[in-house]
């Protein structure tokens, strides 16, 4: 069997709030394979985006283990907070590159308007400055930027919550073709489960803290164990509203539209 390329084991992290130690993170395993997409899901605060943190180094775990097989990057929730306002567009996608020195500056900025292109902006936001551009945009500029040194693993901090329908689906759809054409594998953190169920091989649901539900995406959506895992999916919209208003409750793993 093929090593994993980011395996999670045990993993803990807490926090100091008021007095009282909140576990955010408590005993959470999983691993992602190479070219594979998986999802987390959960509700706000039940430790997704800490779990992200972690394995990106940004927050330092009490206890358990991780291991990381390659290179990756990530994009965070808050776009227009990550992006450097006095960095334009174009600067922002080629900063990593810069960083890691790769190829001379007409073959960076090259790679940054093919980048633009790939999450569906145009070439004259190139010189744009974040305050300049819609949240959406700036969420994309956050995607190329993560994209441009192609990583093996992309952790994905909610990268579609700002967007609308169209252009969610749209960068969904690069993720799958980005696995398909590169290998690239991706951790997808949101609370849409639908989206997630759409695009990901496998799911992980969180709930204050813990993974209370892991599996093949038919399994958990079709066959939920968990009574939060059900709750989630009653949650998720259908595209039926007769259906539902007959019911009182969408039908367990409906279809939906992204």
């Amino acid at each position: 069997m093929d090593e994993p390329l980011l395996s999670v084991c045990g993993l803990q992290k807490r926090f100091l709030s008021g007095g009282a130690e909140i576990h955010a993170v408590d005993g959470v395993s999983f691993s992602i394979g190479r070219g594979e997409l998986f999802g987390l899901v959960g509700e706000s605060g039940s430790g997704k985006s800490t779990v992200a943190r972690c394995v990106a180094g940004l927050c330092r775990p009490e206890g358990g283990e991780i291991r990381l097989a390659g290179s990756f990057q990530m994009i965070f929730q808050d776009a227009s907070g990550s992006l450097n306002p006095r960095m334009t567009a174009e600067e922002l996608i080629c900063e990593p590159l810069d960083i890691l020195r790769r190829g001379g500056r007409a073959e960076r900025r090259e790679r940054a308007r093919e980048l633009l292109g790939l999450v569906g902006l145009g070439e004259e936001l190139a010189g744009c400055f974040p305050g300049g551009l819609s949240g959406g945009q700036q969420q994309r500029i956050a995607v190329a930027r993560a994209l441009a040194p192609d990583p093996d693993l992309l952790l994905a901090d909610e990268p579609a919550a700002s967007l609308d329908m169209s252009v969610r689906a749209q960068i969904l759809n690069l993720f799958l073709r980005l696995r398909r054409e590169r290998g690239m594998s991706v951790l997808l953190i949101s609370h849409d489960l639908a989206a997630v169920r759409r695009v990901c091989g496998r799911i992980g649901v969180m709930r204050a803290g813990k993974l209370v539900e892991l599996g093949e995406t038919a399994e958990v959506c079709g066959r939920p164990r968990h009574p939060y895992t059900q709750a989630l999916l009653e949650a998720v919209p259908v595209p039926d509203p007769d259906c539902y208003r007959a019911s009182g409750r969408p039908p367990r793993g409906a279809a939906v539209w992204l």
